[in-house]
């Protein structure tokens, strides 16, 4: 969770899925590191309603992917044999 504020809401209708994409997770205890905050292009959050305060990271990280390929159907992996 990125509680400085810089985050946006994934499932904002504003958000563009960029050509090529990187995610990362931080880990469940302490999250990203300073170095991977501070390198990030953008910062987004899953907004949790309801109880739930976290979410586990493997829950998170499909979450993740499900919102991504919602908000850009199209998208498909396209890395060259090499690069696989």
């Amino acid at each position: 969770t990125d509680s400085t504020g810089a985050a946006s809401s994934l499932s904002s209708s504003s958000s563009v899925v960029p050509r090529k994409l990187a995610i990362v997770f931080g880990t469940e205890s302490v999250g990203c590191t300073e170095e991977m905050l501070g390198a990030a292009d953008l910062r987004v959050y899953l907004p949790l309603r309801g109880f739930a305060d976290s979410l586990n990271l493997s829950v998170a990280a499909a979450l993740v992917i499900h919102e991504l390929f919602h908000l850009c159907p199209e998208a498909v992996g396209d890395l060259s044999a090499h690069e696989q």
